[in-house]
């Protein structure tokens, strides 16, 4: 079958307990058949009147069955009945042995004092349940009579194009998910933050100013060190190595002399005039005084001896393969009393 919202799926009565209202006689009024239970129920009065919880007897009209049940509830008001009889509801709770249905009339008595007159009994709870949704049942968990429990299925619904709005709501979903996160990542983008520590040299822009995607806005340099390249000859390639000591002077600087080391020596030459140099990396470390872009004189001590005597490299004389040295003292008037040692 098909259900279509929002019709009714079952109607569900609780059929352990019945409970029916009776109209008692109120304690002042009733004709002569009726005083005895006015006394009775003025004698009910010392001790509290019919009870909440208190015993009663109803009897099944047709069979004179007698059920055992429980006073539920009892009403304030006072209702006046034919012959002026004044009388009160009481809400009797009677266990159902499964015969029992709305259409059942009964009377009841409590502690002997009889009731008014019949009532019908109504069922303890009822509830009428209906479709939330349209589609086709494709299975039934119930059947009439069959007891069940809050919360149990009842019917299960397909269709056709089921799936399908379960798919399409699910795609739509997902895609709500990427285009929130491209949002986020776009509002995390108007945040823009410093990749290094460092002093800010320039920058391009100031408040107000319309700020446009893959400008230029500052430039940072990290003067916690420097850098600088030099390009070593081919010829004298073979002698550097990494961790050398390089010696820097700057015209810019005067009477200091900086130390840095190598960091990196390149494989990858650069010819130019059939000349093909090195580039070499050194760094350093204490740079108080130089700036970036200073020109710089950088010597790398290829290898250091103590105790050694130095002369000038102007002294040295290389060819033929031969290396002389010249040396010069102070009385020589000229360099023809030069002594030649070889």
């Amino acid at each position: 079958m098909t259900l279509v919202k929002p019709a009714p799926d079952a109607q569900v009565r609780e059929e352990k307990q019945n409970k029916r209202t009776w109209p008692f006689p109120h304690p002042k009024h009733g004709k002569r058949w009726l005083i005895l239970g006015v006394i009775a129920l003025l004698f009910l009065a010392f001790a509290g009147k019919f009870l909440l919880g208190q015993a009663a007897q109803v009897t099944l009209d047709g069979s004179f069955e007698t059920l055992n049940g429980t006073v539920r509830s009892i009403s304030g008001s006072k209702v006046v009945g034919t012959g002026n009889t004044v009388t009160r509801e009481v809400t009797i709770a009677v266990q159902n042995p499964g015969g029992l249905s709305a259409s059942q009339v009964a009377a009841a008595s409590i502690n002997g004092l009889g009731s008014a007159g019949n009532g019908t009994f109504t069922y303890q709870s009822e509830s009428t349940v209906t479709a939330s949704a349209s589609g086709t049942a494709t299975a039934i968990h119930a059947a009439e009579g069959s007891t069940v429990s809050k919360g149990q299925a009842l019917v299960t619904l397909g269709g056709d194009d089921l799936e399908d709005k379960i798919q399409n709501a699910a795609d739509s979903l997902r895609n709500a998910e990427l285009s929130m996160e491209n949002t986020q990542k776009q509002l995390e983008n108007y945040t823009i933050t410093f990749p290094i520590s460092g002093t800010v040299i320039d920058k391009e822009y100031k408040a107000g100013d319309t700020v446009e995607s893959g400008k230029t806005l500052c430039t940072i340099y990290d003067l916690s060190y420097l850098e600088m390249t030099l390009n070593i000859d081919e010829l004298d390639i073979s002698t550097v190595e990494v961790g050398q000591a390089v010696q820097i002077t700057a015209e810019a600087v005067e009477s200091k002399t900086f130390t840095g080391v190598v960091t990196k020596v390149s494989v990858a030459g650069n010819t130019s005039g059939g000349i093909t140099s090195y580039p070499v990396t050194v760094r350093i470390d204490e740079s108080d005084g130089l700036l970036p872009g200073m020109n710089v004189d950088a010597e790398i001590v290829l290898e250091e001896a103590s105790d050694a005597l130095a002369i000038p490299s102007s002294a040295v004389t290389r060819g033929g393969g031969n290396t002389s040295l010249a040396l010069i003292t102070q009385d020589s008037p000229s360099a023809e009393n030069a002594v030649k040692i070889r």
